[in-house]
């Protein structure tokens, strides 16, 4: 919980000097589970505080799985080198070892509120156990009155990928995610900014 409340008192703080509707919020693994937390956690305890414009959660999953999410998770799992598709057990155990976090803290993408939440680009790598989530998250979407969402499965990446820049396959995950931004900011200042940080980082 202290995670998702620092995410939210950033965002009071960031809300008063910009626009909400420019602001993106972005996570990675775990950090896109935190983004999502806290995108639930404001449906719920912080109704009137006015969300990001967008939130672009990478490899994201929550600790709790839907059966048909674990069936599908079982298929994916052969393919991924770095996560087992039961692991879940092990994570609720450590994230919640006094059993006393609501069940929109840990999150369960098929049973999720995600009530007026913004624009969502998701991303899932095709060889990552996750992947057998991302349905549910559709659902949710759909149940909750999403309109403008996007689930983007690369096939053969590994999970966030987008992070190893190192590796061609990252940067141009990165790329990609920087190229969403862009299009969703609509800005050209903003847009070569960002790319001239993008050429330096990758110099």
């Amino acid at each position: 919980m202290e995670e998702t409340e620092f995410t939210i008192r950033v965002h009071e703080k960031m809300i008063k000097r910009f626009r909400p509707e420019n602001i993106v919020w972005l996570g990675f693994s775990g950090g896109a589970d935190v983004l999502f937390q806290a995108g639930r956690h404001m449906v719920q305890k912080y109704p009137d505080l006015p969300m990001p414009g967008m939130m672009i959660p990478v490899s994201c999953s929550g600790l709790l799985t839907s059966d048909e999410a674990k069936e599908r998770m079982k298929e994916i799992d052969p393919r991924d080198p770095l996560l087992h598709w039961n692991m879940f057990e092990t994570m609720v155990k450590y994230y919640n070892p006094n059993g006393d976090l609501p069940q929109y803290i840990l999150g369960k993408a098929d049973e999720d509120d995600y009530t007026g939440f913004p624009k969502v680009i998701m991303y899932f790598a095709g060889d990552e156990v996750f992947a057998g989530i991302a349905p549910d998250y559709e659902k949710s979407f759909m149940r909750c009155g999403v309109k403008d969402y996007e689930i983007k499965i690369k096939p053969g990446m590994f999970h966030a990928w987008p992070v190893f820049t190192f590796t061609q396959e990252g940067r141009e995950g990165e790329r990609e995610i920087i190229a969403d931004i862009n299009e969703f900011l609509g800005n050209k200042t903003e847009r070569t900014d960002l790319q001239k940080r993008m050429n330096d980082h990758e110099a």
